[in-house]
């Protein structure tokens, strides 16, 4: 069938001499990409230019905008081999590794990305990394507050100690807290920093949680602890509430903690303790204020034969309610109209990224979570593996634009997606558009037209499962 394909759609066949082209005459690199990367693993947004970064356990970054139009980019990063560096160079090597932690300076178009020895900070209009420094120790934890001017990220350790990194200078500060300085001693060992957070309204003031279950409020101008929390053994992380009034640790074993925030507090009784399923490990927390109600969104990890899933509880500890979706549940985040969550929200998204390699995106109400259907550039490779494709670099506009005519799919009904940023740049006008054609599992043919680096859907061909193999 893709054999008198290009006779079809008029495109000019060349038939090449045996030997006339040798491996010396090709640079071969990535053109083009569409869909998650495989092993995608964390999130990021940015609540002002409407992006969304997810990073992946080989190194790269996907960031989604107005898929509508085309906007999705993706980034890959590159180490230095064993060495620190400022910015890429011809002698670093790719070195996949994984990504720990996303986070965007609010409206400004960088990107951080953290690994367990490497900070990575992105320009998102060039594409490439500003900046690219080796952290001796293990990272483990790691908080860009959106009110800190010059944009800065913190840092914590396996050894249990926190660093400040500068992002627009792309180095670290002469700025280091040890485990000595938050508490530690011969007869209390603190452990790895499993959680560090930025409190609103107060930036200067950093919490900072342990694996011993020890909760520190950090004064970083006076270099002193404002506050200390006790906890259980265990701590996964922790965060602030929305007004900074208040402190939520989790622990492994499915307890949520919290304490009303005081200065000078020295371990202090939870005002919360309750557990959101009985041994089910918590991974991770976000606390919002939604209509009036403090609402904490607890990701659970799959335990035994339960997927895990999302759980919101309210501020009593009482579960209202959860979202679950295929397969387990790697990461979530919850979309605001500000940075600044102390403001409240009438409106709240939530996106979670499943181990299917799935997202699922809905809007966020008092007792539920009301799904969207995704754009039609998102959900396609979604719903079904490709088995082959074929690619045309030259095929006439003219067919693209029949085909883009003629398309049963229904582009134009409004699907909501919350993430709206970036602009896609205008091809330059030429007589033909490359064009691509995707076999699936399900027995459809999609095809695809490739413009500005990215893939639009403009046609689909639904084929019985037998036919659509004979195709391939």
């Amino acid at each position: 069938m893709f054999s008198g394909l290009k006779k079809l759609l008029g495109i000019p066949t060349f038939e090449l001499q045996k030997g006339s082209i040798n491996a010396a005459d090709f640079v071969v690199k990535k053109g083009y990409h569409f869909g998650l990367p495989a092993g995608a693993c964390c999130l990021a947004y940015d609540p002002i230019q409407k992006l969304l970064a997810i990073g992946c356990k080989n190194g790269f970054i996907q960031v989604l905008g107005d898929v509508t139009s085309g906007v999705q980019v993706l980034l890959e990063a590159y180490f230095t081999a064993g060495s620190p560096s400022s910015s890429p160079s011809s002698e670093m090597l790719p070195e996949p590794g994984p990504i720990i932690h996303l986070a965007f300076v609010v409206n400004q178009g960088v990107l951080v990305s953290v690994h367990e020895r490497c900070v990575n900070v992105w320009e998102l209009n060039s594409r490439r990394v500003k900046f690219s420094r080796f952290v001796r120790d293990t990272v483990t934890a790691v908080c860009v507050s959106p009110c800190a001017v010059p944009p800065v990220a913190y840092l914590a350790t396996r050894s249990a100690a926190l660093h400040v990194f500068q992002v627009e200078l792309g180095q670290m500060a002469a700025y280091t807290v040890t485990a000595e300085q938050f508490g530690q001693t011969a007869a209390c060992v603190l452990g790895a920093a499993v959680g560090v957070s930025s409190r609103p309204q107060r930036p200067e003031h950093l919490l900072v949680g342990f694996e011993c279950g020890l909760i520190v409020v950090w004064d970083l101008p006076n270099s002193k602890v404002v506050s200390r929390y006790r906890g259980l053994a265990g701590l996964r992380g922790v965060c602030w509430s929305p007004h900074g009034k208040s402190v939520a640790g989790w622990h492994g074993n499915g307890l949520l903690t919290t304490f009303a925030h005081k200065a000078h507090a020295d371990g202090p009784s939870p005002k919360l303790s309750s557990y959101v399923q009985d041994d089910a490990p918590v991974s991770k927390v976000c606390w919002v204020k939604l209509k009036g109600d403090d609402v904490i969104a607890a990701l659970l990890e799959p335990r035994g034969e339960s997927a895990g899933q999302l759980v919101f509880v309210g501020d009593k500890g009482t579960t209202k309610f959860s979202l679950e979706v295929d397969g387990s549940l790697i990461d979530f985040a919850l979309l605001m109209d500000s940075p600044w969550a102390h403001g409240g929200s009438h409106h709240v998204d939530v996106v979670a990224l499943s181990s299917s390699g799935g997202l699922a995106v809905g809007s966020l109400t008092k007792d539920r979570v009301a799904l969207a259907e995704l754009p039609v550039s998102v959900s396609l490779l979604q719903a079904s593996p490709v088995v082959c494709s074929v690619f045309y670099a030259d095929c006439p506009a003219e067919v693209v634009y029949v085909l883009t005519e003629f398309a049963d799919l229904d582009l134009t009904r409004p699907r909501y997606w919350p993430f709206t940023g970036g602009a896609a740049s205008v091809p330059p006008p030429h007589e033909t558009l490359p064009l691509l054609i995707t076999c699936h599992e399900s027995g459809a043919l999609h095809f695809w037209s490739v413009q500005s680096g990215c893939l639009q859907p403009v046609h689909t061909l639904p084929l019985p499962e037998p036919h659509a193999q004979q195709a391939c």
